[in-house]
């Protein structure tokens, strides 16, 4: 979680972990979902995909449906995805006296490797 970055300074960055992300007691986030669409994982190439699933952080889990490119390569599979987080949805409270400092919202960009079970 303390890799989030698009604060002003080291301070902000320290307070948002510290204060409001919670990040010692939430140190990570989690997405365990499924791909919608059908891929051929057996060729290579670059895939626009859904996936459906369970994202969590700060302690509090959403259900999300996310679109992102994922790329088969050498039987690697991986996927990027960029969504919007609304703080409000994960109990991630602002106080009004820094609210105008801080977003209600992060952009969340995601790398994920698929490994095969």
């Amino acid at each position: 979680m303390k890799t989030f970055n698009g604060f002003n300074g080291p301070l902000q960055k320290e307070h948002f972990n510290e204060n409001y992300l919670e990040s010692n007691r939430f140190p990570t986030a989690t997405f365990t979902g499924h791909i919608i669409e059908e891929v051929d994982f057996t060729k290579d190439g670059t895939y626009n995909v859904r996936v459906k699933g369970k994202f969590t952080i700060h302690g509090v889990q959403q259900e999300r449906i996310l679109q992102g490119d994922l790329v088969v390569k050498n039987n690697i599979i991986k996927m990027t995805c960029i969504f919007t987080v609304f703080l409000s949805e994960h109990d991630i409270k602002i106080p009004r006296v820094v609210h105008e400092k801080l977003a209600s919202e992060i952009k969340v960009e995601m790398q994920a490797e698929f490994v095969k079970k």
